[in-house]
């Protein structure tokens, strides 16, 4: 039952993200307030990898880039974000809140104006 459940609410966001992806902006921010301590890895893999999957490949093919707002815990996701096709994490929240420390964004990385609060999320994997 709760695999219908999530299964059905992960197909409604896709659908909604169509709405989105109509817009034509550049980036498509998922916003979830993702947290690994609401979806630790495990969880993640088994219930949620597949729906940011497929979201990263049709802004892929519509040549949109992807982010994901986390508001919360990080660690043990990042490389599982990266992996699955994100381009940016949105508001990488510091301790004490958070679990990460905010890294200086290179110049050219492509993170939105290598502005403070978005990180690309193959520089911090």
């Amino acid at each position: 039952m709760l695999r219908e459940v999530v299964d059905s609410v992960n197909r409604n966001l896709l659908h909604a993200w169509m709405f989105s992806a109509r817009a034509r902006a550049e980036v498509i921010v998922l916003g979830d307030n993702f947290s690994s301590s609401v979806q630790p890895p495990r969880f993640f893999r088994e219930w949620s990898a597949g729906f940011y999957a497929e979201a990263f490949r049709r802004n892929l093919r519509r040549r949109q880039s992807s982010a994901v707002h986390v508001d919360g815990l990080l660690k043990g996701l990042l490389s599982e974000f990266s992996r699955l096709g994100c381009d940016a994490i949105d508001a990488v929240t510091p301790a004490p809140m958070g679990d990460l420390t905010p890294r200086p964004v290179p110049r050219g990385s492509g993170a939105a104006d290598d502005s403070l609060g978005w990180c690309a999320a193959n520089r911090l994997a």
